[in-house]
Parts: C-alpha cells; sequence; structure tokens
C-alpha cells in the first residue's frame, strides 16, 4: 500500500502574492481617505462661498449692509462658526440675527485682515465696507488640504479655489 505525504504550509509564491494584495488594498484605501478629506473641504467651502453670495444678494435687494462675524477659537484661528447680521440704519439690534452657521473644518483665517473676526457688504456697491485690503482672502483647511475663498472689496465678486 502506498502512502501519500502531503507537506504543511505555504509555499513561498503564496505568502508573496497575498502579501501583495494587502499592500494594494492599504494603498487603495489611504488614496481614497485623501480624495474623501480634499472633497469634504471643497464642499464646505462651497458652502461658505454660497453663503457670502447669498449675504452680498440681500444686501443689494433689501439696501441694508450685512454683517458677517466669525467666531474665535485662540489667538488668530477661526473655528468655522460665523453668525449674519442685518444692519438697520440704527445699527445692529439684538433681533437683527439673519442666521448662525457653522462649517466643518479644522481651521478658516482670514488673511489680508489680520487680527479681524468680522467684515460687511455693502449695500450700494455690493462691496466690502470696511478697511480690508482688497481682496479679502479667506483660507480653510481641513486634514492638510486647503482651499482659499476671494472676495473683491470695492465689487463683492466672490472666488474659491482647491490649493
Amino acid at each position: 500500500m502506498k502512502t501519500l505525504n502531503f507537506k504543511k504550509g505555504f509555499t513561498l509564491i503564496e505568502i508573496m502574492i497575498v502579501t501583495a494584495i494587502i499592500a494594494l488594498i492599504s494603498v487603495t484605501i489611504g488614496v481614497s481617505f485623501s480624495v474623501v478629506s480634499s472633497r469634504y473641504l471643497e464642499t464646505q467651502t462651497q458652502k461658505l462661498a454660497g453663503d457670502l453670495s447669498w449675504v452680498r444678494a440681500m444686501a443689494r435687494a433689501t439696501r441694508h449692509d450685512y454683517l458677517i462675524n466669525f467666531d474665535v477659537d485662540g489667538d488668530t484661528t477661526l473655528d468655522g462658526s460665523y453668525t449674519i447680521f442685518k444692519i438697520d440704519p440704527d445699527g445692529i439690534e439684538p433681533d437683527s440675527i439673519v442666521g448662525r452657521k457653522k462649517i466643518d473644518v479644522d481651521g478658516l483665517v482670514l488673511q489680508s485682515a489680520p487680527g479681524t473676526t468680522e467684515f460687511s457688504f455693502n449695500h450700494v456697491s455690493g462691496g466690502l465696507n470696511s478697511a480690508i485690503a482688497d481682496p479679502l482672502v479667506i483660507e480653510l483647511w481641513r486634514r492638510g488640504a486647503r482651499a482659499n475663498i476671494t472676495i473683491r472689496s470695492l465689487t463683492g465678486h466672490i472666488s474659491w479655489e482647491r490649493l
């Protein structure tokens, strides 16, 4: 009678193939996470740019100035929370809050205006009502991805770009 002798264990080729498959899956997951983070920042940037465009349009349509005030988190970094106020000719009233908004970013800085946490849109020109250098650049970042929103002081034109 003949006995069969089976070897126990894996061959070197089998181990290399399994290792290559695991490495390929790891790389794919890592790349997809960085793409998701970049796209998420893009969505948050579009949300803020859309709100700014809406505020500019409201200033022109209602003939009132509107103020955007960002909440401060630390010395110069803004936390992504902001409040929109309608400015009456008599000034800002407690009931003049149009809305409180929040975007989910790691940080936000008004680059052209260090130390400034607010700016307003003029109802006559649609431009900015402050002594902020032209243009006002708002930098946003989240998990290594960066984006800028640019507002032209004289016209209020708003554009954004991913960096």
